[in-house]
């Protein structure tokens, strides 16, 4: 099944609605609400400063908006827009959508996951007085999508982090009582969620790129694929109509809310599938590599050290103009082994140091030499050059290793730490990128054994899935390194949303060298009070730990958003 395109040039759309005869939906990176005939015929409604998330419509035919960063609740009466609440005092994070009862109760969610105190749906009365908003609902995980059953009975809210739909009974009163899981251990992360005449819940599995029909219980009868499309928002066309409306956008939304520069956020409208017959979405299995060697050693050979450029596979998740840590590390491994490499020895400790942003487009040299030498004990160190802004070569990242001799105490060999739990007890996030736009995260298979932000170290089994440079099957150690910058990202207790923190080093000690494609990583971060914090974790293969990684890391609050 493929979607039918109704409008695009948008930076983020959600909140989709059909209202007579017209889809209201919102572009949150936009700051404007838009309409759309099933022809494509748009209008415009700007919203200067604001971030329009969740809409809904009033019985007197006024529109709700809920806007997200400041947390106000605005009105359009069809000539004018006006804030008539302000739920920053009452919420504890951005809001979210919202869905309307017949009374003209506005439910709106506020998006905090659990491990940062849990998320609330607030209720807004229809004389949107603030003093009088009501918290209905606390302790979700990142509440988003709502819809309210045909018998006005029922709120199901979609839990984005949990990854469930809960349900709740709606009191004569509007109070939220009798809490109960309508479905839960879903695909993906659920976003918006739309109800349909059989009672089936249509869920926007964002980062598995689907819309997926789920009824009661957790079954999946219905699928519709997005392609390399986020999955964000839907909605029915009418009341019993044969097709809905999918809101879908190139990133999700915390990708796109730091690089809105990308205006094709897709409203389509998509024909519904048969009831029983899902549509599987077929997956690209990625062969390739994180660079591509330009000048090799010998005759060619840059004076700078071996030339690189990197593919789009060593683009970041903060941002797709510097590279990832991970390939970075593994290529300065490469020239740490490589340079006068020594049968009788291996490295035992690599320090990292990220001297800034690597550059992801452009030249790299990267060489390599022996700083102190000796027949037990040398230290190596590496160095990556990139075009400076000045257009001359400068150092973005440094590597030291100490390179020890070897010999055979197997009779002795011993790891204290204990081993996770196996790959087979992991929840397979890999749908959490894999259709990106092409970038580090795409290159993995990356298994969770905890819960992102949950209390307690994090754990992942992590395999890439592609080689390190061209042409080239990678050695343990650059498989190693390859993934061990995750640990930053396995142990964080931050949200994204509101928070960055970026490592800048990364110290390894190997007292094994690794055996097989999968790397395990098990490490916590802690934060100080003064904007810095330090990742502590431990390195494995399948059959036991292999070393310990730490990480420094420097920790800033978001500005808010212009």
């Amino acid at each position: 099944m493929i979607p039918e395109p109704l409008a695009n040039g948008f930076c983020f759309g959600e909140g989709p609605r059909w209202f007579e005869g017209l889809l209201w939906f919102s572009d949150m990176l936009g700051e404007a609400v838009h309409t759309s005939t099933l022809g494509g015929a748009l209008t415009t409604l700007p919203l200067p400063g604001h971030s329009p998330s969740g809409l809904g419509f009033r019985p007197d035919g006024s529109l709700l908006i809920a806007s997200a960063e400041d947390r106000q609740v605005l009105r359009y009466d069809g000539e004018s827009v006006v804030a008539v609440a302000d739920l920053t005092g009452l919420v504890p994070a951005n809001l979210g959508d919202m869905v309307i009862d017949d009374a003209g109760r506005a439910y709106i969610g506020s998006q905090a996951p659990q491990a940062l105190g849990g998320g609330v749906i607030v209720r807004l009365d229809p004389d949107d007085s603030a003093a009088k908003a009501t918290i209905v609902a606390s302790d979700l995980d990142f509440p988003n999508g709502m819809v309210i059953t045909p018998d006005r009975k029922t709120l199901i809210v979609a839990e984005s982090i949990g990854r469930r739909l809960t349900a709740f009974t709606i009191d004569d009163d509007g109070a939220l009582g009798d809490r109960r899981v309508f479905a839960e251990g879903l695909d993906g992360p659920p976003d918006g969620i739309a109800l349909d005449a059989e009672g089936g819940v249509w869920t926007s599995m964002t980062l598995a790129h689907q819309f997926e029909r789920i009824v009661e219980g957790g079954a999946v009868t219905d699928r519709i694929d997005m392609g390399e499309r986020v999955a964000i928002a839907c909605a029915p066309a009418a009341p019993n109509a044969a097709s809905c409306f999918c809101c879908r956008a190139p990133t999700p939304i915390l990708s796109a809310w730091w690089a809105p520069g990308d205006r094709s956020s897709t409203p389509c409208r998509s024909p519904r599938p048969a009831p029983g017959r899902p549509e599987t979405p077929e997956r690209r299995h990625v062969t390739d590599s994180y660079y591509e060697l330009i000048d090799p050693p010998g005759g060619l050979a840059d004076a700078l050290g071996e030339k690189f450029r990197a593919t789009d596979l060593a683009r970041g998740t903060w941002s797709a103009a510097i590279q990832h840590g991970g390939p970075v590390s593994a290529l300065l491994v490469r020239a740490l082994e490589r340079c006068e490499r020594r049968d009788d020895t291996r490295l035992s400790r690599v320090v990292i140091d990220l001297l800034g942003g690597v550059p992801a487009d452009g030249d790299l040299w990267v060489s390599a030499r022996v700083q102190r030498g000796g027949k037990q004990i040398e230290l190596v160190t590496a160095e990556m050059l990139a075009t400076g802004p000045d257009g001359a070569p400068r150092p973005v990242a440094r590597a030291s290793g100490w390179r020890l001799q070897l010999q055979d105490t197997q009779a002795i060999a011993h790891a204290a730490a204990e081993l996770p739990r196996p790959r087979a007890e992991a929840r397979n996030r890999n749908l959490k990128a894999k259709e990106w736009d092409r970038n580090y995260v795409h290159s993995l298979q990356w298994l969770w054994l905890t819960e992102p932000l949950k209390p307690g170290a994090g754990e992942s089994w992590i395999k890439p899935e592609v080689d390190l440079v061209q042409g080239e099957t990678m050695t343990q150690l650059e498989r190693l390194f390859a993934v061990a910058d995750c640990a930053n990202g396995i142990g964080s207790k931050l949200d994204i949303t509101k928070w960055t923190f970026l490592n800048t080093d990364l110290a390894v000690h190997v007292f094994r060298v690794p055996d097989g494609e999968w790397v395990g990583i098990r490490a916590e971060t802690s934060y100080g009070p003064d904007g810095i914090g330090s990742t502590i974790g431990t390195l494995y293969d399948e059959q036991g730990a292999v070393g310990a990684i730490q990480q420094s890391v420097l920790v800033r609050r978001r500005p808010p958003k212009a």
